[in-house]
């Protein structure tokens, strides 16, 4: 009977060093309770024609949009960025040097910074991008893609994917956590619509703005672009009429100021009666 006992509780104990043992190495994996938080910064552009320069902030714009489309992934936004800058009186050109980027990175409460360069090469764009801890400048991964400078979209998108591969296996992240969304139409049509309007074919860029409208996720963020785009076309009425509506139903207030110094903008262009008349549709609506 004792030697039952013994028996059973030896057994016992030798179960529970199986199992305190098996933690020790092979810990259970931990998953990030917070959002990791962003930074995307304007990839460095070898090139001075102002197009190709332009296709540096489409590029960091689409990244933008595939990170905020992952779930566990919070997007420092542009705005945010340039108003941290003007705190420490720098230009985006100060980024350049690294000790800028890691003081501009913690500032904004970086978590990772993801950074690049642009080179335009027999007719093709080659993109070359990395992603690093902020706070201990640590390499997280690294992505090279080339193709079209006019399929801005498809290279961010492989570049968006081969970064998150890196960001699951480092920080430990559930990867339906990180779930890039690659199916739906409108999303297409947006970023047909931001590369288009980064090529300042504004033209081109309207009528993709409008599509992607259409869907329900993305509607605020298309139709910003959309009323950017009639800016940039000089059709202040259409863009007035955007902004406006955007701003009255308080949406979209990571762009708010950005959306009312561009109202502000169109109001210098247009007389009150056009301005009152816009304001009246927008009630009615």
């Amino acid at each position: 009977m004792i030697r039952s006992k013994f028996g059973r509780m030896a057994g016992c104990v030798w179960f529970v060093m199986a199992i305190l043992l098996a933690g020790i190495i092979f810990p259970p994996k931990v998953f990030a309770a917070d959002p990791v938080r962003i930074l995307v910064l304007p990839f460095e552009v070898s090139s001075e024609n102002s197009e190709n320069r332009g296709v540096s902030d489409a590029i960091a714009e689409l990244l933008n949009v595939f990170f905020s489309q992952a779930k566990g992934v919070a997007v420092i936004e542009r705005a945010e960025l340039e108003t941290v800058l003007g705190e420490q009186q720098l230009s985006l050109k100060g980024l350049a040097v690294e000790q800028n980027r890691v003081k501009i990175g913690k500032l904004t409460g970086a978590q990772v910074m993801v950074t690049g360069s642009i080179y335009f090469v027999s007719g093709k764009i080659e993109i070359m991008t990395q992603a690093a801890d902020v706070s201990t400048g640590q390499l997280i991964g690294t992505a090279k893609t080339s193709g079209s400078s006019s399929d801005l979209a498809g290279l961010a998108k492989n570049m968006a994917a081969e970064l998150s591969k890196a960001l699951f296996k480092s920080r430990r992240v559930d990867a339906t956590e990180f779930d890039i969304d690659r199916s739906p139409v409108a999303n297409l049509h947006f970023m047909n619509g931001l590369s288009a309007y980064y090529s300042a074919r504004y033209d081109r860029a309207i009528p993709e703005f409008i599509q992607a409208s259409q869907e329900e996720t993305i509607r605020n963020i298309s139709r910003f672009w959309l009323a950017k785009a009639f800016l940039s076309q000089k059709q202040y009425a259409q863009a007035y009429m955007e902004f406006n509506d955007l701003s009255a139903q308080a949406v979209f207030t990571q762009k708010a100021q950005e959306i009312e110094q561009m109202r502000k903008e169109c109001e210098t262009v247009l007389s009150d009666e056009d301005i009152n008349f816009i304001k009246l549709l927008g009630i009615k609506h």
